[in-house]
């Protein structure tokens, strides 16, 4: 089973991406809460570490262009995806792996 369930708020705009004419891609990152208690939160954020996660996430088609014209930085969005690990090769020649939500539900909150 790969099913991931996220709720967070975006970090940035969203970037939008037209592929061939025919693809339209969504992609931001979400800033989730860690899930500690408030004394852990607190302790954390005064060695300066950080509170949250903050995943990739995906959207393509019809969502990505609902994405478009109604999120941006600071809104609180709902993300059921899955998770999706991309391999590739970077210009100093090793291998990379970037690991992304690929969502199949946004939902505006």
């Amino acid at each position: 089973m790969n099913t991931v369930q996220l709720i967070g708020r975006l970090t940035s705009d969203p970037v939008i991406t037209e592929i061939e004419d025919e693809y339209v891609v969504a992609k931001f990152n979400l800033a989730v809460d860690k899930n500690v208690s408030t004394e852990k939160r607190e302790k954390l954020m005064e060695e300066g570490k950080p509170v949250a996660n903050f995943p990739r996430v995906q959207v393509w088609g019809k969502q990505a262009k609902l994405v478009e014209t109604y999120l941006s930085k600071g809104k609180m969005v709902g993300v059921v995806g899955e998770l999706q690990t991309d391999v590739y090769e970077h210009t100093d020649g090793e291998t990379r792996y970037a690991t992304v939500v690929n969502a199949n539900q946004i939902k505006f909150l």
